[in-house]
């Protein structure tokens, strides 16, 4: 028989649905107030501390955390109560008729908006209620691997602030090598004392569905409540991720994403339906009304009649998810930050650069669709450095085969004694760059993060941070897909350090640390390289523009002019539809026509001569443009604003909402004998009258 651990050893945190489905779920929650508004942050009563209040007892949010919380973190606990509990009397009355209240919900905050600070206060402010405390005993945090540690530490964190100095028990399954007897001495002790389970999204599937351990799932099936952050992840109904959560047997169910409704429709429907099963219908259904018009709608080649359809099917779907998925956008972050100056630097190549770059789209590849992936990746390297090229080389052939191989194709744009040279930095603009922003940065005092997608150009970059003396976990940590979660969680807090002047750079591989870290002790950025998905470079710059910065934040795009990684980054700033912004690389492939995929290839040299209209407001890059030796580096700047939120639904008129209610009826989307379903939509659209407040849309994809 497992034995309980004690007390002594555990971490104790002291301080076929029809749209008739449809509408049975579509209920109205009258006192929930969404409103992103203007908000007074100083002036937050008590009142609005009290989650739900009765003659003898009142659930209320710690004094600790109100005076921390922000307005919209304050509705977004007040949302997940009013979901996923309602009332102690419906707690009371699940209990005596053995039937489970509440329901799900999505908390879809953007990035840096403080998710995990309002999920912390919310489950204090449920485990110390003498009441709910019986009901909602186990606790289970589902989440990626890489911010794993991060959660434990946030708990730690803000529940030490708290003044109700009760003990919340506190999990941990998240270390890659704990043993099968270990996690399940974990469970059980779980199982007995409740509390908090902190597991990843890896190991919670393989758990769920190892069929020896049946232990297991009985455990982590059977939670009071289950939030899984990042819930993008679940993708669809056919990841392992998705099938295993879909065994948890709660119906309190909370999702955290940063993903805006109109990036992945199958991803936010599944999402969905993982909170509150059919109550967007069958997943076919559910793309004739929406998903293909909606996305039909962010086409290059869209039709106006298309972008208009497109408004207003997200305007309807919107509506309809008003009281289950809890909306806030970047605008939030914009009384409690510091200014953000975000600059697009055109780069010049150097002509050994160019003289790659122009070979290998002329004579080495050829313009298809399957291609251009791939094209995009060596062009990429071309850009950072001429020596990445190489090193790609190296690693795909060994360095044997790579030293006796004679037909490499770069070997008819350079000869020999170039080849041997082209590890010197100067032969890469961006590098030389990097190295002048570094030595700004330096002088000043502040702390900078550089991200890249490729592994290979880090690499380079840390070699060439060895020659000049810079030392590795003093000088400048490095984030990738290798480190371990108790290695990042070290080395996050070092940089983060503000009395560790010497802790001054930060490497990140850009999908492996662009995500759900906090890294204010920078206040600069750099991105190397542009991604195909905007989002992801979005992600990298939350790093250091979030809650608790306190410097004004200054990012750095390069992009070389003139190339694909140009033209990647235009498309990203189009603005004359919606989307432009691409959910994945394959999505980018499938809409491109053939005239579009020869602009993509096509290389425009650098202009000789160049004109800086005014200096910027930032030093740093003021003095780089001063430096005469910059003339051959950059070739312009601009400012731009990665974060201006787009909301298609609201550049809808009064009359053109109305009218999107009346041709979502007209259509038979709804069958045409639910007459009634046509007057519920109706009454319900009334009961969010138009002039109404704005509820803020996100602006976030995953990777």
């Amino acid at each position: 028989m497992s034995r309980i651990i004690a007390d002594e050893e555990l971490i104790i945190l002291d301080d076929s649905s029809d749209d008739d489905e449809i509408i049975h779920n579509y209920k109205s929650i009258e006192s929930l107030s969404l409103s992103s508004g203007d908000y007074d942050d100083n002036n937050t009563s008590n009142e609005e501390m009290i989650l739900e209040k009765d003659e003898k007892f009142s659930i209320e949010i710690d004094n600790g955390l109100a005076a921390i919380l922000k307005p919209h973190q304050i509705d977004g606990i007040k949302f997940m109560y009013n979901c996923t509990i309602g009332s102690m009397e419906q707690l009371k009355q699940s209990a005596v008729n053995d039937k489970q209240s509440g329901d799900g919900c999505i908390l879809a905050h953007s990035m840096g908006l403080g998710k995990t600070l309002q999920i912390v206060a919310f489950i204090h402010s449920i485990s110390t209620n003498v009441i709910i405390k019986k009901y909602i005993r186990k606790i289970l945090i589902i989440v990626p691997y890489n911010v794993a540690q991060n959660w434990h530490d946030e708990f730690e964190k803000w529940f030490g602030k708290c003044n109700r100095k009760e003990k919340i028990r506190l999990w941990k399954m998240y270390e890659t090598k704990t043993s099968i007897a270990k996690r399940r001495q974990l469970l059980l002790n779980w199982d007995f004392y409740g509390g908090v389970m902190i597991i990843t999204s890896r190991m919670a599937t393989n758990m769920i569905d190892n069929l020896d351990e049946k232990s297991f799932r009985r455990s982590l099936t059977n939670p009071d409540l289950v939030i899984v952050d990042e819930g993008h992840l679940l993708k669809n109904n056919k990841t392992a991720f998705y099938k295993a959560l879909t065994r948890i047997r709660t119906e309190r169910r909370i999702i955290l994403t940063g993903t805006p409704l109109q990036n992945n429709l199958t991803e936010y429907f599944f999402m969905v339906d993982f909170i509150k099963p059919k109550l967007l219908g069958k997943h076919e259904r559910f793309k004739t009304r929406f998903e293909k018009p909606i996305n039909n709608g962010q086409l290059i080649d869209s039709t106006d009649y298309e972008v208009k359809l497109m408004k207003k099917r997200i305007h309807v779907l919107t509506k309809m998810l008003k009281n289950y998925v809890h909306r806030c956008d970047y605008e939030i972050l914009v009384p409690y930050l510091p200014p953000k100056q975000e600059y697009v630097i055109g780069v010049r190549m150097t002509p050994i650069q160019s003289r790659l770059y122009q070979y290998y789209i002329t004579n080495v590849t050829t313009i298809t669709r399957k291609n251009l992936l791939n094209d995009s990746r060596i062009l990429m390297l071309i850009s950072n450095h001429p020596s990445l090229l190489l090193k790609y080389h190296q690693e795909r052939y060994g360095k044997e085969n790579f030293d006796n191989h004679h037909e490499f194709w770069w070997r008819q744009v350079i000869d020999s004694l170039e080849e041997k040279q082209m590890f010197d930095m100067k032969f890469g603009s961006k590098f030389t760059l990097i190295f002048s922003i570094l030595a700004q940065c330096e002088r000043i005092g502040d702390k900078i993060l550089i991200f890249s997608q490729s592994i290979l150009t880090l690499n380079y970059l840390e070699k060439l941070l060895n020659e000049q003396n810079w030392m590795k976990n003093l000088d400048y940590f490095r984030i990738d897909g290798h480190v371990e979660i108790s290695e990042r969680h070290d080395v996050i807090a070092k940089f983060n350090n503000p009395k560790d002047h010497r802790a001054r750079l930060m490497l990140i591989s850009i999908r492996a640390g662009g995500i759900g870290i906090n890294l204010v002790g920078a206040n600069r950025a750099i991105l190397i390289d542009c991604s195909w998905n905007p989002a992801i470079d979005l992600q990298a710059i939350f790093r250091v523009f979030r809650l608790g910065q306190t410097k004004p934040v200054y990012i750095y795009r390069l992009v070389s002019y003139g190339t694909m990684e140009w033209k990647i980054y235009e498309r990203q700033v189009q603005k004359q539809s919606l989307s432009k912004r691409v959910i994945d690389e394959q999505h980018v492939v499938r809409n491109y026509t053939r005239a579009q995929l020869e602009e993509m290839y096509r290389f425009e040299e650098s202009p000789d001569c160049i004109a800086i209209p005014e200096l910027p407001n930032d030093n740093v890059l003021a003095d780089l443009l001063l430096m005469h030796d910059y003339e051959r580096s950059i070739i312009s700047y601009h400012e731009h604003d990665s974060l201006l939120a787009q909301h298609p639904e609201e550049e809808l008129d009064d009359d053109e909402k109305l009218e999107a209610w009346a041709e979502y009826t007209r259509e038979k989307i709804i069958k045409p004998e639910s007459k009634s379903i046509s007057n519920q939509l109706m009454i319900d659209e009334q009961k969010f009258p138009l002039n109404e407040p704005k509820i803020i849309d996100l602006d976030i994809e995953e990777f």
